[in-house]
């Protein structure tokens, strides 16, 4: 199935409506501070800004980021949300197929949040940046991804697909969780999943074609790329796999 898929930009402002960062800091409960903390990590490098939020609690927290946006309409969401809390952001704008070659700092850890690698369409991408993530870290610095569960997605795709809204389960307690965007797949294949949001009050629509990468996918690509894969979490819980939303995957650099 082929289908027009709006400007990343406007599926984008759809994203920054569908995020509360109330829900977000309650169901998180600290978990990435208290990571990084546990693993004597100082200078950070977010790969994926978005509104700014993992960065200004990091950086509210303590920590030295350094926070990467190639994308116009988060990045103007996000420096307008660090002014609200005194903050200046340090930015990059790189392509992360890019990062060696453009950064000359190293870093103590590398997060790369909000399902984001998996806007890499093929694994030689996915392989590629994940190998990259290794090269900016410092030696024993780790990276933290996460993605949606897509295992959910492509297993129980026939079922969901009968009717996406009333059928996609999302408990909407982590990440996003927002009351103005409803967010459900609607196309389900082996390398390509179809995302809609919908506005529920003027009842526009956006679409964001992502790879729905199994977790176990996950972690063979990041040992394979040199981040050997040491915790992997399901709702910030060590080791959950059943009726999660979200995966997180922590690897080291050896």
């Amino acid at each position: 199935m082929k289908m027009n898929l709006v400007p990343e930009e406007e599926v984008n402002k759809f994203l920054i409506d569908f995020i509360d960062w109330d829900n977000r800091k309650k169901g998180e409960k600290n978990f990435f501070v208290n990571l990084l903390n546990r693993y004597k990590c100082k200078k950070v490098f977010n790969s994926a800004l978005g509104d700014g939020y993992d960065t200004i609690n990091l950086v509210k927290a303590g920590f030295n980021v350094t926070s990467n946006e190639i994308d116009s309409t988060f990045l103007e969401e996000a420096e307008k949300n660090a002014k609200k809390h005194g903050l200046e952001l340090k930015l990059t704008k790189h392509d992360w197929r890019e990062l060696p070659n453009k950064l000359k700092n190293k870093f103590d850890a590398l997060i790369c949040l909000g399902n984001s690698l998996t806007y890499m369409m093929t694994k030689k991408d996915q392989l590629t940046v994940l190998k990259n993530f290794k090269k900016i870290l410092e030696p024993g610095g780790i990276a933290v991804i996460d993605t949606r569960n897509y295992d959910y997605m492509l297993d129980e795709k026939e079922h969901i697909l009968k009717n996406p809204i009333k059928n996609f389960r999302y408990s909407g307690k982590y990440y996003y969780g927002g009351n103005v965007i409803k967010g459900y797949p609607i196309i389900i294949e082996d390398k390509r999943v179809v995302l809609e949001y919908l506005n529920i009050k003027t009842g526009k629509k956006a679409h964001l074609e992502l790879y729905p990468l199994r977790k176990k996918e996950l972690i063979e690509l990041m040992n394979s790329s040199g981040l050997k894969v040491i915790e992997a979490y399901g709702d910030f819980k060590l080791n959950k796999i059943k009726g999660v939303d979200f995966y997180q995957v922590v690897g080291i650099k050896k």
